[in-house]
């Protein structure tokens, strides 16, 4: 009996939310693939900088400590974040200084540039660390909530796929790998600054 309700209540529930019109999924898959675009470039710079560091002169327990705690840090950070900005406001910010820190490390040495290179190459890592945490709600609050988990499923398998070949680049000549790195961080900022309000494409 409580299997039968449960079946006609499911099979009478009406779709969530008015279908949307052709201009409005346009819209939403312009949304999706800059979002699937900013992940590419995420991932792909996270990935670049692991991997260039193991080529780097400098202690790699150094580089491992630095990197580990900074992604600690930033997701424990990003709650407290998001009580003073906006998803939008706060993926932007961290990308910047990811960027600015990672310009910073580049410039002061890298792994043979003392103590201020490695604040500043923590600070480049807390700001990618904080931009995995924060691009779960960039998502979510763009996509339409019967659609969230299929997307951020392919979004996310597309944007793994993508690194394969983020070694290659790693080990490439210096300053190859530290160029890309700053010009994906770059285009992630742009990309970011593009991307509607929360809630714009939500179906209430």
């Amino acid at each position: 009996m409580i299997h039968e309700m449960s079946v006609r209540a499911v099979s009478a529930k009406q779709p969530f939310g008015p279908t949307p019109t052709k201009q409005q999924n346009r819209k939403q898959m312009i949304v999706v693939a800059t979002l699937g675009t900013i992940l590419v470039f995420q991932f792909y710079s996270i990935w670049l900088v692991i991997f260039s560091g193991s080529s780097l002169p400098g202690s790699k327990f150094q580089f491992g400590i630095i990197f580990g705690s900074a992604q600690s840090v930033a997701a424990l950070s990003c709650g407290y974040i998001c009580k003073y900005m906006s998803d939008k406001s706060a993926y932007v910010s961290m990308a910047a200084i990811a960027l600015i820190c990672y310009l910073a490390y580049y410039l002061l040495g890298e792994g043979t540039g003392g103590l201020m290179a490695q604040i500043s190459l923590f600070f480049s890592v807390f700001g990618l660390g904080a931009m995995v945490s924060l691009c779960y709600l960039l998502i979510e609050l763009r996509v339409p909530p019967s659609s969230y988990g299929s997307t951020m499923v392919f979004l996310l398998t597309c944007a793994i796929f993508f690194t394969i070949s983020s070694p290659i680049v790693a080990h490439m000549k210096s300053p190859t790998p530290q160029m890309v790195i700053m010009t994906l961080l770059s285009s992630i900022v742009i990309l970011a600054l593009r991307l509607p309000e929360a809630g714009e494409f939500l179906q209430v």
